[in-house]
């Protein structure tokens, strides 16, 4: 008999980490499901390790490649997958016991159920779900759909429960926003979805050292990612305000043109990236289309993010001194 969910477990590298996925999984109170994990290509020990746990269970299967990058290993596990329904899952994220039964579950109520995500960082945890539990309706309610962007819940599909036969695979040449651009695909095809509150799903990215790194095409992907999203939506939806995306684009920018001024750049090399990036035929259409004629400027616009980075800068100073001061005077 076949199973009701393939779990897809793309791994790269996760020694660490990956016993503690697939126990997690392994404590699963729903129990008709099968794991299909796809090694991208690991130089670790990581092959080894599920090559144990595959040997141990017979519901646990294991395939290896060269490595493709993650959404090749997800597209090669959909196609290798037995179940009527797909999860994903991370090789160095965990889940709740009840996870796969409350995903199931969900779909009593509505096409499409997904769960909270509890982001874990090195010094904090950071909630991603619904404000409440809700059934957001997608057949004309774009609403549903950015509320869902703006609690952070469609930047993964880790989170979600999808019905095989409506999934279309993940674009293997996009690097940026493909999860973002995979869920959008898949919401474009069913009536609702039910967004539970409570955090089932342990997202670890304590790891996540490159997410601080200067990134030299961080507005061509911004542009590339707000574009996509907003005529996906246009195409499936009426009413899809154009202000929003043109918001949101903004306030990424921002934070990418005022980040440049943290890393070891000299005046002249912050100017050079500027110019770079605003010279780009396909960011200056992009910025035209949602009107965003402020960033026009590279001389004006680098006067005003060094202003911005020095009162960050000095007030950080001030808040340090402060922070010091009550430590010693404890």
């Amino acid at each position: 008999m076949n199973p009701l969910i393939s779990i897809i477990i793309p791994v790269y590298n996760c020694e660490e980490k990956i016993s503690r996925c697939l126990d997690s999984l392994l404590k699963q109170s729903f129990k008709t499901f099968e794991i299909v994990i796809i090694d991208d290509g690991s130089t670790d020990n990581s092959y080894d390790l599920c090559s144990y746990y595959a040997s141990k269970y017979e519901f646990i299967r294991l395939f290896k490649e060269t490595n493709g990058g993650v959404s090749k290993a997800r597209n090669y596990g959909i196609s290798l997958s037995n179940g009527k329904y797909i999860v994903f899952v991370d090789a160095d994220d965990f889940v709740h016991k009840n996870f796969l039964l409350f995903l199931y579950n969900g779909l009593k109520k509505a096409d499409m159920s997904l769960w909270g995500m509890k982001r874990i960082y090195k010094y904090k945890k950071v909630r991603c779900s619904s404000r409440r539990n809700t059934i957001y309706d997608l057949s004309t309610y774009v609403d549903g759909i950015i509320d869902l962007f703006d609690n952070k819940i469609l930047n993964s599909p880790c989170n979600k429960l999808y019905e095989k036969k409506k999934i279309d695979y993940f674009d293997e040449d996009i690097k940026v926003g493909e999860d973002l651009i995979f869920n959008l695909h898949y919401l474009s095809k069913i009536k609702n979805v039910f967004s539970m509150k409570k955090n089932l799903y342990y997202y670890d990215c304590t790891g996540e050292s490159t997410m601080h790194k200067y990134r030299p095409n961080a507005i061509l992907e911004q542009c590339f990612l707000y574009y996509n999203f907003y005529n996906i939506l246009k195409n499936n939806y009426e009413k899809v305000d154009i202000m929003y995306f043109s918001m949101k684009l903004r306030n990424s920018l921002n934070n990418s043109f005022i980040n440049v001024f943290y890393y070891s750049f000299n005046d002249e090399e912050i100017k050079e990236i500027y110019d770079t990036w605003l010279k780009d035929l396909y960011v200056k259409n992009v910025l035209d289309f949602f009107n965003l004629k402020e960033f026009n400027n590279c001389d004006v616009l680098f006067e005003r993010f060094k202003k911005i980075y020095k009162k960050r800068n000095s007030l950080s100073k001030v808040i340090a001194k402060k922070i010091l001061s009550m430590i010693k005077n404890n």
